[in-house]
C-alpha cells in the first residue's frame, strides 16, 4: 500500500478518529522510522486515494498511541512524547512535544 521510494522502515500507526485534527479523520497516519517523515494515508476500501506528507522530523519514531479521547501520539528514540498539532498561523502540522508522567 506504500510506495517503496516513499519509505524504508514504516512504524504503523492509527486510523485518526480523534476531533482536534479534523482534516485527518478517518486518515491512517504513520511515519518512517528512518527518515522521520508522518504520512497520512487516504484509502477508500479498495484503493489508496492519497498519501499526504504531513511532517518531515529529525525522529526517530517508534510507536504511535491513542488517548482516552482519540487523539494521537508517538514517541520516539529521544525518549519523548509527542503530540501532533496544527499550528493555524502556517496552515501546516508540526511535533508538539508532550509531558507524560508514569504512575507507578
Amino acid at each position: 500500500m506504500v510506495d517503496h521510494d516513499v519509505g524504508h522502515s514504516i512504524t504503523g500507526g492509527f486510523v485518526y478518529r480523534g476531533s482536534e485534527l479534523p482534516s485527518l479523520i478517518g486518515k491512517y497516519i504513520y511515519a518512517d522510522y528512518e527518515n522521520g517523515q508522518i504520512w497520512a494515508l487516504e484509502y477508500d476500501g479498495r484503493n489508496k486515494t492519497s498519501n499526504t506528507l504531513l511532517i518531515d522530523t529529525d525522529l526517530e519514531i517508534t510507536s504511535f498511541g491513542l488517548d482516552e479521547n482519540n487523539e494521537l501520539y508517538f514517541c520516539a528514540f529521544d525518549g519523548n512524547i509527542y503530540k501532533l498539532k496544527v499550528y493555524y498561523y502556517f496552515f501546516n502540522y508540526f511535533p508538539y512535544r508532550h509531558s507524560f508522567l508514569f504512575a507507578i
